[in-house]
């Protein structure tokens, strides 16, 4: 199983400053660390940094930088549908599941508290029933049965971890891997640090094109910056 990574990238420019980055995570459906407040961005950062001459008054000056993290923890999220005739069948037979996973999560080393169950929904099926009548058919729906829908998020600490929960899901008839979230702690931080180490760079490449003639202080200089992450499904 990959671990989860925070790529950042920063591009600055003596007419304007951005700053791009994209974080590695892991999640079976595309996007979904959904507590990161950021952007989303997926495709290739910029070169490792170039100056740009578009006139004689505007230089753009890029520089890229890139910072990898692993995740504190994951949670894997499992979807269950149970159909039954009965109420009360549907159920006891979704309890007996979820009770079969949670007694194979816990002889994986699985803490039972890490272990949440979500609702998701609970309605009648219905069959279609034909009415032959004198001059035409009519089709009436009848009771079929129930469908009970719920959700079981585990979290882990250990990403070697997911083999067993997945063998502990199949062995309880749970066979729908919905995602798999990563959580970076101080998420922030690292940005910020990225941040600082561009922003050197970029102070240096200032002082390299000084030397050659480019008077830079009589530019005026704009800035804007952005990141964003990114997971395996969607690089592989």
């Amino acid at each position: 199983m990959k671990k989860s990574i925070l790529v950042l990238g920063l591009a600055l420019s003596a007419g304007s400053f951005k700053i791009f980055s994209q974080s590695m995570g892991n999640s079976k459906y595309g996007e979904t660390n959904k507590n990161n407040n950021h952007n989303y961005s997926y495709g290739r950062l910029n070169s490792p940094g170039n100056a740009v001459v578009t006139n004689n008054e505007e230089i753009s000056i890029t520089v890229n930088g890139l910072m990898n993290l692993v995740a504190d923890n994951y949670v894997a999220i499992f979807s269950i549908v149970q159909v039954a005739e009965t109420i009360e069948k549907a159920d006891t037979l979704m309890n007996n599941r979820i009770g079969t996973f949670k007694q194979k999560l816990r002889k994986a080393g699985i803490d039972v508290s890490e272990i949440k169950t979500d609702m998701i929904s609970f309605v009648p099926k219905y069959d279609i029933e034909t009415e032959q009548k004198l001059f035409s058919k009519v089709y009436n729906e009848i009771p079929a049965g129930f469908e009970l829908q719920k959700n079981v998020s585990v979290r882990f600490k250990n990403s070697d971890k997911l083999d067993d929960i997945m063998s502990a899901a199949a062995g309880s008839e749970i066979f729908d891997l919905v995602k798999v979230d990563y959580f970076i702690p101080n998420i922030q931080r690292s940005l910020d640090s990225l941040r600082k180490r561009c922003l050197m760079e970029y102070k240096t490449k200032l002082k390299d094109y000084e030397m050659i003639g480019f008077k830079l202080d009589t530019l005026k200089k704009t800035f804007a910056d952005n990141f964003a992450t990114t997971y395996p499904p969607n690089r592989y």
